[in-house]
């Protein structure tokens, strides 16, 4: 899902839930890949970013594997939380790359 930085703004950013049951197949990466293309490319969004607290390894994992960049720490949900940045830009390499 793509949503307004803790439902505020004004940075745009991606998040994932799954089941316990559909973690470890690839759904999160797969599902959110599908996300970022369409907020790059029908949205035309510039950069997308992710806030993940720090004990959720798995979506950190997710993120990495979408290319997804280090980017501080933003205040979001009345905490502050690690956050990861990808640029459309840096998207499409990462696509020009898998071709």
């Amino acid at each position: 899902m793509l949503i307004e930085l803790a439902y505020e703004g004004p940075e745009i950013e991606i998040g994932w839930r799954l089941p316990v049951e559909c973690w470890g197949k690839g759904l999160a990466t797969d599902g959110a890949r599908l996300v970022l293309e369409h907020g790059f490319h029908t949205l035309n969004l510039e950069e997308i970013i992710a806030v993940i607290h720090p004990g959720k390894v798995r979506s950190f994992a997710v993120a990495e594997r979408l290319g997804m960049q280090d980017a501080g720490r933003r205040q979001a949900y009345g905490m502050e939380l690690p956050c990861l940045r990808l640029s459309h830009t840096d998207f499409e390499m990462q696509r020009n790359e898998h071709v």
